[in-house]
């Protein structure tokens, strides 16, 4: 029973599905073990202060929301897929800015702010594309489709805020930059080759459907 159920999993992992659920855990997992103690890592890593990233995060945030607009114009015109993707692929440029920023002798503040705001304004890009490619990717119905992909997401972002905190006092504040940027890269593989497949998908479950 155990091996046939890790043998399901294994093969639900190969379809494009199932790869864009890991990439999704993985994106989810990476963000939420940076932005567990924000404030505390940005002071300590970066010497930027609180009162400072409360600032800008509300104000990218706030600018972001004009993105879910954009967001879901560009799915609609160049396909989910390569939104999905290339939001990824800024959020790494992010991750990698925050990683080398860490490293620098001076001036560190000014080339993390940059990268800490590619994270913030990125979320509505992700999450528009991240929903419409998971329904037409997935081989269940829509229901069950959106429990598991908001279940994925509630548990990748536990866990990362779980291992944020050992991860900075055993690894220290660069590793949280670090292990977003690996999740960010690893989730990018991950559904590098998903183009026409949620189309394909589509027409699969509604020709089983008729």
């Amino acid at each position: 029973k155990l091996f046939e159920s890790v043998g399901g999993i294994q093969s639900k992992m190969t379809i494009p599905f199932g790869r864009f659920m890991m990439a999704w855990f993985l994106q989810c997992f990476g963000i939420a073990a940076f932005f567990a103690y924000l404030p505390v890592t940005l002071k300590h890593a970066y010497n930027i202060s609180p009162s400072l990233t409360s600032f800008l995060y509300g104000l990218f945030a706030a600018v972001a929301i004009v993105l879910y607009t954009y967001g879901g114009k560009r799915s609609a015109k160049w396909g989910s897929s390569r939104v999905f993707r290339s939001a990824l692929l800024l959020r790494m440029v992010g991750f990698f800015i925050l990683l080398g920023a860490f490293f620098l002798l001076a001036g560190k503040e000014l080339v993390a702010i940059p990268g800490f705001i590619l994270l913030v304004i990125t979320w509505p890009l992700i999450s528009i594309s991240g929903t419409d490619l998971v329904v037409k990717l997935s081989p269940y119905n829509k229901g069950a489709t959106m429990g598991l992909y908001n279940a994925i997401l509630a548990i990748a972002s536990v866990m990362g805020s779980f291992v944020s905190a050992p991860l900075q006092h055993y690894l220290g504040y660069a590793s949280l930059s670090g292990i977003g940027l690996l999740s960010f890269v690893i989730a990018f593989y991950a559904v590098r080759h998903i183009n026409n497949a949620a189309t394909n998908s589509v027409n699969q479950r509604n020709g089983n459907e008729s």
